[in-house]
């Protein structure tokens, strides 16, 4: 039960206190194999879900269709996890969830 309060708490304090949620231009891209993408952008940040509704496993997706919102990005972050990310080419969403990373200049 902790775990998903943990989670719940995290990713609203996120979402709370994330000025380019609130204020950013939306970009939504068209989904795929029930991947579904979407992107929150300002001048100097931007937010990438990338949301995984699959249950045959994890998926493995291509960013290069997200150049639009990615292009001049070198890393990002987890924003659940804290884990930073050096190589954007790829991401692993695990099946049945979201993969939410703040990308840095």
């Amino acid at each position: 039960m902790n775990e998903i309060y943990n989670y719940m708490s995290k990713l609203l304090n996120y979402r709370k206190n994330e000025p380019v949620l609130h204020n950013g231009k939306l970009t939504q891209f068209l989904p795929f194999d029930n991947i579904y993408p979407y992107a929150r952008s300002s001048e100097n940040k931007t937010v990438v879900v990338v949301m995984n509704n699959n249950r045959k496993g994890d998926a493995k997706v291509e960013t290069a269709r997200f150049a639009e919102v990615m292009s001049g990005f070198t890393k990002g972050v987890n924003v659940i996890t804290g884990e930073s990310l050096t190589d954007l080419k790829t991401l692993i969403v695990p099946q049945k969830s979201a993969l939410i990373i703040e990308l840095t200049k």
